[in-house]
């Protein structure tokens, strides 16, 4: 993925489906686009292999979660920067 990613991948962070992380396992806040009509504090977008690196943006990471029995689930993690 590039570092560009266009405006239609932006989703509000509650609306993140677990086909949306399965997609793209890292998404970060946008909000240097809170200005943008329809984004606001809560909007996300996919975010690039590059920028996955940094710690300088709030993220929204993929993960699996297994608990004490042994079982797996799909869920996420979120980092605040």
């Amino acid at each position: 993925m590039s570092d560009q990613v266009p405006a239609s991948t932006r989703r509000q962070v509650y609306e993140l489906t677990l086909s949306d992380l399965e997609a793209v396992p890292v998404w970060e806040y946008a909000s240097d686009e809170e200005t943008i009509e329809g984004q606001d504090e809560a909007t996300v977008r996919p975010c690039s292999d590059s920028l996955a690196k940094s710690m300088d943006n709030s993220k929204v990471v993929r993960t699996i979660f297994t608990l004490a029995d042994g079982t797996e689930f799909l869920g996420f993690v979120s980092h605040v920067a």
